[in-house]
């Protein structure tokens, strides 16, 4: 007996086929939209901090051509991310400065609920 080749796909699997290229097609533009809108509440005050630290390689040493490269993407995305967001009409976050960025805590929050 002749295998599926020879009669021709089999159509559950068809079918099944033609729902996952349909699925991702609308995934994919989801996702688009997705890192649209994140882009306009994207955090520039940590791109602005690795920004100053690749320009502060140039005071101790040469920078190299990669890095040079680097530090102008990382500019030309600061702009980009400003414009987007100036034109969406959302404000910058001013975080503290001195402010660390860390995730959750859980030994502090306890000592919270043990200082009350």
């Amino acid at each position: 007996m002749a295998k599926g080749g020879a009669l021709g796909a089999d159509p559950a699997q068809k079918h099944r086929k033609h729902t996952q290229r349909r699925d991702a097609k609308r995934n994919k533009d989801a996702r688009d939209k997705m890192r649209e809108v994140a882009v306009l509440y994207k955090d520039t005050g940590k791109m602005e901090r690795k920004i100053e630290q690749f320009r502060s390689i140039s005071q101790t040493r040469r920078m190299t051509a990669a890095e040079r490269e680097r530090l102008s993407a990382m500019e030309a995305e600061l702009k980009d991310v400003l414009q987007k967001q100036k034109e969406a009409g959302i404000a910058r976050v001013k975080r503290n400065p001195n402010e660390k960025a860390v995730g959750f805590d859980p030994l502090a929050e306890a000592e919270d609920k043990a200082a009350l």
